[in-house]
């Protein structure tokens, strides 16, 4: 597999659960394995705001670091040196 066949399958593949979310913050992709971790049906979680997954304790602190890094894109880590939590849909919390 070449250029974005092999692409799209390390995407589909890959253990790790993978979002890509537009400057909004509403998901617009995301890979079953991002799914599965976070306990959705495939496509469920297309269209929602990412901070659907964060609890809700971060989610007004996220929205901001969110706004402020559309006004500044550049390279980063995402959370380097942070242990970030996610918000299952069931609720509970997990390790992200």
């Amino acid at each position: 597999m070449e250029g974005k066949e092999g692409i799209e399958a390390l995407f589909l593949h890959a253990t790790e659960g993978i979002l890509v979310v537009n400057e909004k913050g509403e998901i617009i992709r995301l890979n079953p394995s991002a799914d599965k971790l976070f306990g959705y049906e495939k496509n469920e979680l297309i269209g929602r705001k990412i901070e659907t997954l964060i609890p809700h304790r971060y989610t007004g602190k996220h929205e901001t670091h969110r706004e402020n890094y559309n006004k500044n894109p550049h390279a980063r880590s995402m959370g380097g040196g942070m242990n970030l939590s996610g918000l299952r849909k069931d609720g509970s919390e997990i390790p992200v």
